[in-house]
């Protein structure tokens, strides 16, 4: 739950394994182990928990030695990333030896570099690793899951609070009226009639914006929270400026009553 519970608080255990998955599965076994599984490591995506509860002590390959924060799983889509990936983020500092992902599939083995300019933006000073194999850590902070899809989409307070001391920091710096267009995304998902949208927005004086050939500080940047910036039906960046709640959806501009073919 978003306003009370275990998505708000933190646990620190000694000598707790950490352990990836073992293969590529929609959902598979995964997360943290300490004398049996434990419950406040798992990934949850509504009522349903996508990193699968360990049933028996895992042989640990290596050892961590320090203090490393748990993040949970990481996921190599970036929409994901952003509403997932980055849900434990709120309880990262400068102080922790490492921050450890679990990753979705097996074949997940490292960040690359959209995902490392999130970390950036969110001041992540500390190495960020993906762990490939069971790993005892001597000591592991384990941070409630404080935003993500479902109810917890609003996020908790303290992951809001953390939006608004890192990217809600960022001082604006774009066009006052956008248009976020998919026009330009090679995978599936456009709008029906995108183009002509987009055409017709351009002529009312709002600029398209591609963001996934944007440098992704640019693009959040670009994203201020304003009734004048619109996009077709997606989920607005969890930037939590004027404070907006990450998972908000962007008003939906009336344009489709507006369209006319040119």
């Amino acid at each position: 739950m978003p306003d009370q519970g275990w998505s708000r608080k933190t646990i620190t255990l000694q000598n707790a394994i950490v352990v990836p998955p073992w293969e590529s599965r929609p959902r598979t076994p995964s997360g943290v182990w300490k004398d049996g599984d434990i419950a406040e490591a798992a990934a949850w995506r509504g009522a349903g928990r996508m990193s699968l509860a360990l049933e028996e002590a895992p042989e640990p390959v290596e050892k961590l030695e320090g203090h490393f924060l748990f993040a949970g799983m990481f996921y190599g889509h970036f929409g994901h990333f952003i509403t997932e990936t980055i849900s434990r983020l709120w309880a990262a500092n400068s102080d922790y030896d490492g921050v450890l992902f679990t990753p979705k599939h097996s074949t997940l083995t490292h960040f690359k570099k959209p995902h490392r300019e999130i970390f950036d933006i969110f001041g992540i000073r500390c190495p960020t690793l993906v762990v490939k194999q069971p790993s005892l850590v001597e000591n592991l902070t384990i941070p409630g899951q404080g935003f993500g899809l479902g109810e917890i989409a609003t996020g908790t307070e303290e992951f809001r609070n953390f939006l608004r001391e890192t990217v809600g920091k960022l001082p604006p710096n774009g066009p006052e009226k956008i248009y976020i267009s998919r026009t330009k995304y090679v995978a599936n998902g456009g709008l029906l009639a995108e183009a002509i949208l987009e055409e017709n927005l351009r002529r009312s004086g709002y600029v398209p914006v591609f963001p996934q050939a944007a440098v992704l500080e640019r693009s959040v940047r670009t994203l201020p929270c304003r009734p004048e910036n619109h996009q077709p039906g997606h989920i607005r960046p969890a930037h939590g400026r004027d404070g907006s709640r990450p998972g908000q959806g962007y008003c939906r501009h009336p344009a489709q009553e507006q369209c006319r073919t040119p």
